[in-house]
């Protein structure tokens, strides 16, 4: 009941910021968005989504009293109590980037996340997020799942069909949307656009729907590395206590008086 109660206030609470960025955008502001996941060997790791917008953007917002960083970090504070925590930063420019991240504890309760996440940001506007899902194996790590940025009916509210949305967005290129993957090792197979050591990035193009997949290598726990560590800390245990052993026999057991006669 606490995990059906958690998905309701993630979705409550996030669910508008799809919809306000999206008409943010459309006014002429320009925002980023970034969904970021991180995954451990043993299928532990961290889920991030954050909103970015420069000075402009956040002016805009706020006079029309539709800003969608400040959603983000009023459902940060809301969602504190629940393992989420809140990173809000504003530059000297004035530009503005709102994080709100989960720890999870294996792949189970990642992949769970992943699917609240994805839940909570859909609107009738878009979906930009289907659920990531985490799987392991004994040598292998497997992320997949989709992003994408196609309108939904919902648009027509705005005056525009699904087209002249798509258009509109990508003319005034208003949202820039990724979504990064990072694995525990060494990358080898993904649909991603760019891999950088173990972390691979997604564009999301305004219309596109995009497949997330990649496979890593899943690093074998150090056993070998442990068991030579163990050994050494006995020999040396041993050596040592030789050693006191030799020093104990060569110490002499007393010092004989000379005998000074009647």
């Amino acid at each position: 009941m606490a995990a059906l109660g958690k998905v309701a206030a993630l979705s409550t609470l996030l669910r508008p910021v799809v919809a306000v960025a999206l008409a943010c955008t459309l006014s002429g502001c320009r925002l980023g968005l970034d969904v970021a996941l991180d995954v451990a060997r043993d299928g532990s790791g961290r889920l991030a989504v954050a909103l970015a917008a420069d000075a402009a953007a956040n002016q805009r917002a706020a006079a029309a009293g539709a800003d969608p960083l400040a959603l983000v970090a009023d459902a940060g504070e809301r969602l504190a109590g629940q393992g989420w925590e809140t990173r809000d930063q504003t530059a000297a420019d004035g530009s503005r980037e709102v994080e709100l991240s989960v720890e999870a504890a294996d792949a189970v309760t990642l992949s769970a996340q992943a699917a609240e996440l994805a839940e909570a940001l859909a609107a009738p506007e878009a979906r930009p997020l289907e659920p990531l899902r985490v799987t392991l194996t004994e040598d292998r790590v497997e992320v997949a799942g989709a992003a994408g940025l196609v309108p939904g009916e919902a648009v027509a509210e705005y005056g525009l069909s699904g087209e002249q949305a798509v258009a509109l967005l990508a003319e005034r290129d208003a949202l820039d949307y990724r979504v990064t993957v990072t694995l525990p090792a060494d990358v080898l197979s993904s649909s991603a656009d760019r891999v950088e050591g173990s972390t691979l990035t997604w564009d999301i193009a305004p219309g596109e729907q995009v497949a997330i997949s990649a496979t890593g290598v899943r690093p074998q726990f150090p056993w070998l590395l442990v068991a030579a560590g163990a050994v050494a800390a006995l020999l040396l245990a041993s050596a040592a206590a030789a050693l006191v052993r030799r020093a104990r026999r060569r110490r002499p057991s007393g010092t004989l008086r000379p005998w000074a006669g009647d």
